[in-house]
């Protein structure tokens, strides 16, 4: 995690005038690669919520101020100088959804209400965008829940038809809403979104879920699912047109599609709401299966006998994750999803943390010992993961193991902070949350919480390690299920801590 952190300091990231954050996605010899903080690929990031939460604000801000087309569509690229103009290609679904998740992330994080009734309009509009006349790609027409037209997304091409990767993104969203509608009083809206959440959820997990994993829902052979969004538009990066781009003569299929593929993406969505704090948004026993299933299907411990035709940044003895599969038996499209053979470290890093999180512990280190393993200085860079560019943005997905190894969760709004450690025993843990960063150390029946910088404003600790009656400081105090409750807020700073028994206190 603190290899890929020197992707902050190299030149894919700027800061402007004002203070706001600026990114490429990466950076080639003499030019940035693919500019203008792109929504897809930042979405991966995790590190600047949680050691600079001011600065990835900004993010968030420039993003409805300066990309919010008028139909509440949220475009991905940020053009500079800010307000300068939109980028050509529409709103991509990942990038879009993935921006209110992560509006939702940074008020939980701040607690700060003024901020979020600053930007709802903006973010209440971009919901409203999936189900708008005014969309041309027709994501939700009918407010099913589910994403059904034509969704552009970080592999750089459109899906069409239900799949949980970026529908696991609309609902995470819809939840997201729901809880900020709350909070700002447009309750009528928030029970819309909790609605569409509930119903589009149920469709996934009955219609979408194969018994192992989640696939796309789609009729390759079908050509007039494409004809809808065949209105003299180019086809997103592509300079064909939409029918060349999009349709094959030659196998008579929708190109560039999942089917019956198994995506290591393919639950991003429940990622992020597990990051942001916002629970479950599938089922978590088909969670856990598909989860199970890329680890069996995706990783490679080898890749001697893979055969890869696009970019290779893992090859030969080494192991490493692959995009996309298709396990024995599964629809697989004669030209199926770019990318899908190429190895990317910010996936493998993904799926690590959401590995770890989810009780796969081992699973998820092996996949982290593949990829630092490529990166050990002597094969490659290990301050420098490369995908479309050295020091790529998508690596930053790393600092979601920090998190998903210490069970870390945090609500400013409630000050609260908790722990739950993906292994049990003593240890000492790095956090950083809100206002400040520490440490929390866990011995026997006690856990000693210390900030080293900054300062914790705490009034709850969620420990659900430590059982039995609760002290603070060797003082009694009340406890509701895994919650220990202090005696009122309390604002800790630099070089203080408290010392939290349960049970017998053995060596507090």
């Amino acid at each position: 995690m603190s290899s890929t952190l020197g992707v902050l300091r190299s030149a894919t990231v700027i800061r402007l005038e004002g203070g706001e954050l600026w990114g490429w996605e990466g950076q080639h010899i003499g030019e940035g690669s693919c500019e203008g903080s792109c929504t897809h690929v930042w979405n991966y990031q995790q590190a600047l919520a949680w050691l600079f939460p001011a600065l990835e604000r900004t993010l968030r801000e420039t993003e409805f101020i300066y990309n919010q087309l008028p139909n509440g569509g949220l475009t991905f690229r940020q053009r500079l100088p800010l307000g300068s103009g939109f980028d050509i290609i529409g709103p991509c679904a990942d990038g879009h959804f993935g921006s209110t998740i992560k509006a939702y992330r940074e008020w939980r994080n701040s607690g700060d209400d003024a901020w979020l009734r600053r930007f709802w309009p903006n973010i209440r509009k971009s919901i409203e965008y999936a189900w708008s006349p005014d969309n041309p790609d027709r994501w939700d027409p009918d407010r099913t829940g589910v994403l059904w037209g034509k969704q552009h997304h970080t592999l750089d091409m459109e899906l069409f038809g239900p799949n949980s990767w970026l529908t696991s993104f609309y609902l995470a969203a819809l939840k997201a809403a729901e809880e900020m509608a709350e909070a700002v009083g447009d309750k009528d809206f928030g029970g819309e979104c909790a609605a569409l959440a509930k119903k589009g959820a149920a469709y996934v997990d009955s219609a979408l879920f194969n018994g192992r994993y989640y696939a796309q829902k789609l009729d390759l052979a079908d050509r007039s699912i494409l004809e809808p969004f065949d209105k003299g538009r180019k086809a997103g990066v592509l300079r064909d047109s939409f029918m060349q781009a999009y349709w094959s003569e030659e196998y008579r299929q929708i190109k560039y599609q999942i089917g019956g593929g198994c995506l290591t993406d393919q639950i991003l969505g429940q990622w992020h709401a597990d990051l942001a704090g916002l629970g479950d948004v599938l089922s978590p026993e088909h969670v856990v299966s598909a989860l199970r299933s890329i680890y069996r299907e995706n990783f490679r411990p080898n890749l001697s006998d893979h055969f890869n035709p696009c970019r290779v940044y893992a090859y030969e003895d080494e192991a490493g994750l692959l995009v996309c599969s298709w396990p024995g038996g599964s629809e697989e499209p004669a030209m199926p999803v770019p990318y899908s053979e190429e190895v990317w470290t910010g996936l493998e890093y993904m799926l690590a943390s959401h590995l770890i999180a989810r009780g796969l512990v081992e699973e998820g280190l092996t996949i982290v010992r593949a990829a630092r393993a490529r990166h050990d200085g002597s094969r490659r860079n290990p301050y420098n993961d490369i995908e479309c560019g050295s020091y790529y943005a998508r690596s930053l997905s790393s600092y979601a193991l920090l998190n998903a190894y210490s069970g870390l969760t945090f609500d400013q709004r409630i000050g609260e902070i908790g722990f739950k450690p993906a292994r049990g025993g003593d240890a000492v843990y790095f956090w950083s949350a809100g206002r400040g960063w520490g440490e929390i150390e866990f011995r026997g029946v006690t856990a000693t919480l210390s900030v080293k910088g900054g300062e914790l404003a705490v009034s709850r600790l969620r420990l659900p390690s430590l059982s039995g009656r609760a002290e603070i400081d060797n003082r009694p105090t009340l406890r509701e299920g895994e919650v220990i409750l202090l005696d009122g807020p309390r604002v800790l700073r630099a070089g203080e801590r408290i010392i939290i028994g349960a049970g017998r206190r053995g060596g507090a």
